[in-house]
């Protein structure tokens, strides 16, 4: 049910969820990196456009081709914590374990 919000009415923007909407995608904790649509809010869309993202895809694609160049596997090896914030979305502690599989 919706309504609209009154003059007196609070409001809050939950954007931790950005690109993780369980009504816009069908897993949306799951890194696909084919996922459509792509719009990633982190950089912005439209005529809102972060500065720094073509740099940033740069570096992501650097890095990729670098990962399956050396062979390597990450796994997460025990739990992931993530902060209690409606303003941030993010992980505060994140156990790693990588592999040379060559």
């Amino acid at each position: 049910m919706s309504r609209r919000s009154g003059a007196d009415d609070a409001v809050t923007l939950w954007n931790a969820s950005a690109n993780r909407d369980p009504d816009a995608f069908a897993e949306p904790d799951r890194l696909d990196l084919g996922r459509t649509p792509d719009q990633h809010l982190a950089v912005g869309v439209a005529h809102h456009r972060c500065v720094g993202m073509g740099a940033a895809r740069r570096e992501i694609a650097l890095l990729t081709e670098e990962i399956v160049r050396r062979g390597l596997r990450f796994e997460i090896p025990g739990p992931v914590r993530r902060p209690r914030s409606n303003f941030m979305s993010g992980i505060t502690h994140l156990p790693v374990t990588v592999t040379d599989v060559r």
